[in-house]
């Protein structure tokens, strides 16, 4: 046997085998990834919709898998401490669905499906002035208390509220570099402090399941648009997409009572409206063409 040859021969196929390998890999790799003219042509039928966008087209679209959600289980002791001016005098009536925490006309509900709402005319914290950088101070100090029991909240935005002349600042659940959109804590801040809190925090089990496709971006900004266009038909409309990220939301229901539900993909769009921002959240397992 000619060693020489075989060894060339050995050597030749290992290339080649390498060769296959890598390409294989860089097709698996950009399987799930949106090419310039897919991103181009997305753009073009915003642009022909009559609807802007000043943020970056997303090209990844990776499967995912699912969140499991648990229990929701709060520090009542915490919220009333905290929420309320003097805890002491507060008092507790478990009623049909909830349980509500009272002090004159103030009223901390929690119901037996996970969901808080606080509603205190009197004003939770003190303002040093009235602005969206004050309210927001103010609302990080009380969520850095919360996060004791409520790990991973994360500002996520304040719009100015004419109506209630006060901020609404929300926050989200980060839970491994993803938004659990399901996940909040919502204050109204006027020039009393924190008047109104709404809130539901189901805690992340892990993610469950296999991972599963999900619909590209340029699919999920088609649908957007036709949403758009559905809505307005021939009105005119001023239209412009700020924001597109992958968020988790849960399924419709809380988790109590030890049964977990499941939170699943969605694209959130956030776009202004005019002077009105707006938000429409699409099903990134359920939207394809």
């Amino acid at each position: 046997m000619n060693w020489g040859k075989a060894k060339s021969f050995i050597i030749a196929i290992l290339a080649l085998v390498n060769v296959f390998l890598g390409a294989f890999i860089y097709l698996q790799g950009n399987q799930y990834r949106l090419n310039a003219a897919q991103v181009s042509n997305i753009k073009t039928v915003l642009a022909n919709a009559n609807i802007g966008i000043q943020t970056p087209v997303p090209v990844g679209y990776a499967p995912m898998r699912q969140i499991s959600l648990a229990d929701c289980d709060y520090d009542t002791d915490m919220l009333v401490s905290l929420f309320f001016q003097y805890p002491d005098e507060v008092e507790r009536s478990d009623e049909p669905n909830k349980t509500v925490y009272r002090w004159n006309d103030a009223a901390l509900s929690i119901q037996s499906d996970g969901y808080i709402a606080l509603d205190n005319p009197y004003g939770a914290g003190q303002l040093q002035s009235f602005d969206e950088d004050s309210a927001r101070g103010l609302c990080a100090a009380f969520v850095d208390t919360m996060s004791k029991s409520m790990p991973g909240l994360k500002y996520d935005g304040a719009v100015y509220e004419a109506d209630t002349d006060g901020y609404r600042i929300t926050y989200r659940q980060s839970y491994k570099n993803t938004v659990v959109y399901t996940n909040f804590v919502a204050f109204l801040v006027t020039q009393a402090g924190i008047t109104q809190m709404d809130c539901f925090y189901g805690k992340p089990a892990g993610y469950v399941g296999a991972a599963m496709e999900i619909c590209s971006p340029d699919v999920a900004l088609l649908d957007f648009a036709e949403r758009i266009t559905g809505f307005y038909g021939n009105q005119a409309y001023n239209i412009s997409i700020t924001q597109i990220d992958i968020v988790y939301m849960q399924e419709s229901g809380g988790s109590q009572g030890g049964v977990s539900l499941r939170a699943t993909p969605y694209y959130r769009v956030i776009f202004t409206d005019g002077p009105d921002e707006r938000e429409i959240d699409i099903d990134a397992y359920g939207t394809g063409r």
